[in-house]
């Protein structure tokens, strides 16, 4: 897997080209770090908040929404990302998610 963390440049694949400089001026002084992932985390974090473990609450999700879960799922199989994000045995994250539909309800 290849970790790229994003700067403004990286930003400027989102659908309004004309809008990343104004993205970056507001989320880079939110966020310590960007990452591209493979959609096969995205996917496989759509998957879980569908079929959550027993007694949590399901989430329908798109892989926009499971974004933030698919970045924890790619930290838990590659130590680089996990050191990279500063995640350890004790931290706790707090998952936000996009109200969207998923775009394939078999997923």
């Amino acid at each position: 897997m290849t970790v790229q963390l994003l700067n403004e440049e990286g930003l400027r694949a989102c659908r309004n080209p004309a809008a990343a400089p104004a993205a970056w001026e507001i989320v880079s002084t939110a966020a310590s770090a960007f990452v591209a992932l493979d959609d096969r985390y995205a996917l496989e974090g759509v998957r879980l908040f569908v079929t959550p473990s027993s007694g949590d609450v399901a989430i329908e999700s798109g892989e926009t929404g499971a974004a933030g879960l698919a970045a924890l799922l790619a930290a838990q199989k590659h130590p680089r990302l996990r050191d990279l994000l500063g995640l350890d045995a004790p931290s706790r994250v707090l998952l936000l998610t996009l109200l969207e539909l998923a775009d394939d309800p078999e997923t």
